[in-house]
């Protein structure tokens, strides 16, 4: 996990997080699965900010046998209310 950076209200746009993580599901028991999968999962996750707006987007993607089988993205705008 990320280290967490406090914002400064002088400097609003001087910190920015990014950050990820990588999930090996690896068979406990091989009668359970005789066909041989291996799942991974990844996420990256950007954080950061202007003057306006509070940015996010997170991605998360699951790989099957080293292939992609899934994937979503999040990609968000949020305003600066109370500025």
């Amino acid at each position: 996990m990320a280290a967490v950076s406090p914002a400064r209200s002088r400097e609003p746009t001087s910190r920015a997080r990014a950050g990820g993580g990588r999930w090996q599901l690896l068979p406990q028991a091989p009668e359970r699965h005789r066909d041989g999968r291996e799942l991974l999962f990844d996420a990256v996750l950007d954080f950061h900010s202007d003057l306006e707006n509070f940015y996010y987007v997170f991605t998360r993607r699951l790989f099957e046998n080293g292939e992609l089988l899934r994937e979503k993205s999040w990609d968000e705008t949020i305003p600066r209310e109370f500025h």
